[in-house]
């Protein structure tokens, strides 16, 4: 475990991220060219292979986002916000109304098919409760 926080680490400080962010943050838009002259500031003879790895991989981290062939800006950060339907809500109302002092949770597994490659037809509610009260929500 140790040797990967030291190798995440070392990614992290040779992609130099906190200054390239603050390098680019005021431009709508760069090219590869211009994160070549960024990382060749400081390492000199620096391939142009190194650099499009490391593009890879702040495009695959979501700090840099592709518009277009070697075209790119700071990337967004999305925030998920899950889809809670009727149904959910209805039988979240209920449990909460006969056990108002236990934590629920209630969720599908549809929310998951935005982060799936192979999406689900069949979709599954489920409803976590805490253990001391599980045999109660159950049995109602």
């Amino acid at each position: 475990m140790y040797l990967y926080v030291k190798l995440e680490t070392l990614k992290a400080n040779t992609l130099q991220i906190r200054k390239l962010k603050k390098y680019f943050e005021a431009k709508n838009s760069f090219k590869t060219s211009d994160v070549a002259l960024f990382y060749r500031k400081t390492e000199h003879n620096l391939p142009l292979t190194t650099i499009n790895w490391r593009i890879y991989s702040l495009v695959q981290k979501g700090i840099l986002e592709r518009l277009g062939r070697g075209v790119f800006r700071i990337g967004k950060n999305r925030e998920f916000v899950p889809e809670i339907t009727l149904q959910q809500k209805s039988l979240y109302k209920k449990i909460l109304s006969l056990f108002p002092f236990s934590n629920i949770c209630v969720w599908n597994t549809r929310i998951i098919n935005e982060f799936s490659l192979h999406q689900s037809n069949i979709n599954f509610t489920f409803v976590e409760v805490e253990k001391e009260s599980l045999q109660s929500v159950f049995s109602n």
